[in-house]
């Protein structure tokens, strides 16, 4: 499937094999601000989608950042859903990798600053929030948004 198919970051999303976790959480937020930005073809937003693998890795430092008793309980959880969505979104600038400036930071809709790193020896990018987490798959466009699939949760 060539990236233009894709509609909205959550089409993307919640057709990809390996991002079904995150797709859960887009549902579960309802019509929060973080999910409706993702469900918006026209919302111009940086949006970083950790893998199944990366919610499996972190979903207990998530949940306790949640204050969440268990991870599962975020499905119930509209209002935290939600929370770690906003984490994941830079509004306003639908960033490419080749436009990401080493040690650059960016706003996500938390207001917290992620911040940009590359190794150059490796040339492996990488995304800061809490935990530091790897663009595996970088670059698909959704609708007016770009999304980086990421192996860590970066999380609030």
């Amino acid at each position: 499937t060539s990236a233009d198919e894709y509609d909205t970051p959550a089409d993307y999303i919640c057709s990809s094999n390996d991002l079904k976790t995150l797709c859960q959480v887009i549902k579960a937020a309802g019509n929060g601000e973080g999910a409706t930005a993702l469900k918006g073809g026209t919302v111009i937003e940086t949006v970083f989608a950790p893998t199944d693998d990366a919610f499996d890795r972190d979903s207990k430092t998530v949940a306790s950042r949640l204050n969440l008793k268990d991870f599962s309980d975020i499905y119930t959880s509209p209002t935290e859903a939600d929370r770690l969505l906003r984490y994941l979104i830079v509004p306003n600038q639908a960033l490419l990798s080749s436009a990401f400036k080493s040690g650059a930071e960016y706003q996500n809709l938390m207001k917290k600053d992620l911040q940009y790193e590359t190794a150059w020896l490796t040339n492996q990018v990488y995304v800061d929030g809490s935990r530091r987490a790897e663009i595996k798959v970088k670059d698909i466009r959704a609708g007016q948004a770009v999304v980086h699939v990421v192996n860590r949760v970066p999380y609030p």
